[in-house]
């Protein structure tokens, strides 16, 4: 008698671990996928273009690079893009600016 219920409570534990390990997991979030596929890639490094190529990005940060087609299984996690042959390169920031005048309280144009 005294076993059975060793042992049905290691089993009721055993499971309860279970369930709360298998609901951590269900309440991790899923990373955000993004499939780029089909691509030309200028990377600003270099003046050669880099063609027909496939990008990984992963919570907003390239995880991946690659000449040959990504296997990625469409989820709601998975947005996918058909670059259609057209040309992926860096962002491209404005950084003109007029220092000399900026906070200028007596400049009047």
């Amino acid at each position: 008698m005294k076993t059975q219920i060793v042992t049905l409570a290691t089993a009721g534990l055993a499971a309860l671990a279970g369930f709360t390990h298998a609901q951590d997991a269900a309440d991790t979030p899923q990373a955000k996928l993004t499939l780029i596929s089909s691509v030309n890639i200028f990377d600003g490094t270099s003046d050669k273009l880099h063609e027909n190529m496939h990008v990984l990005i992963k919570d907003n940060l390239i995880e991946q690079i690659s000449d040959e087609p990504l296997a990625i299984i469409q989820t709601d996690n998975v947005t996918m893009i058909d670059g259609r042959g057209r040309t992926l390169m860096p962002g491209l920031i404005d950084s003109h600016v007029h220092l000399t005048y900026s906070g200028t309280p007596h400049y009047d144009p």
